[in-house]
């Protein structure tokens, strides 16, 4: 079963940004995170949140996870 990451301050720690920068990150209009919301709260699944991370770094070389 995958990893869920749940809430913007969880995504943004994941991306290594403010959660602000996250929230701009999910609603943007080219290629927006693909985050999904779940009783009003919204979550990703951590493949999918390294698959975008990986096409961003492919598009544009900004976006980087945090390193644990």
């Amino acid at each position: 079963m995958e990893n869920t990451i749940e809430g913007w301050r969880a995504i943004a720690e994941a991306l290594g940004v403010s959660e602000r920068h996250a929230v701009r990150y999910g609603v943007r209009d080219d290629d927006p995170l693909p985050v999904r919301k779940r009783f009003g709260r919204v979550y990703i699944q951590s493949t999918e949140l390294y698959e975008w991370v990986q096409r961003q770094d492919q598009s544009y070389g900004q976006a980087r996870p945090a390193t644990a």
